[in-house]
């Protein structure tokens, strides 16, 4: 079952982008700190994603592993390798089911997208990223 199908069955919740909402009294307990490569060395940008480990717990089994498995992770900032911020900020926005404008992205986001929908278990994701990448014209250049 897709990551959609997985949290509309959740408690019948209708949005669950609201959660992430600072006013919405649901803090988050953990953070995602993406560590880029630009040009051969390592960054961290200072800003964090937030999330909430039982919510990603759900729709993901690699998340459930990470903060719920035997070697679980307990730190509150987690770093992540291996992507952009804006993928991983697009991930976390499909899992809380934020609207998301696919075809506005580059051919570069979305593949690093469906990297991310492959590495966390995300089937619906993969789906829902595939769509744009079809209408895509590929070319040489590109």
């Amino acid at each position: 079952t897709s990551t959609r199908d997985n949290s509309s069955s959740m408690l019948a919740v209708k949005n669950w982008s609201q959660a992430l909402d600072p006013t919405y009294g649901l803090p988050p307990d953990v953070a995602f700190n993406i560590i880029e490569e630009d040009g051969g060395d390592e960054y961290s940008r200072e800003d964090t994603i937030a999330a909430h480990k039982y919510f990603l717990a759900m729709v993901s089994p690699v998340f459930k592993a990470m903060f719920f498995g035997l070697t679980k992770e307990t730190r509150e900032v987690v770093p992540i390798r291996g992507t952009s911020k804006d993928a991983f900020t697009l991930m976390i926005h499909y899992i809380y089911q934020k609207k998301i404008y696919w075809m506005g992205k580059s051919v570069i986001l979305l593949l690093e997208v469906v990297n991310l929908a492959e590495m966390y278990d995300l089937k619906g994701l993969m789906e829902e990223v595939k769509k744009p990448l079809d209408k895509y014209p590929l070319t040489p250049e590109t």
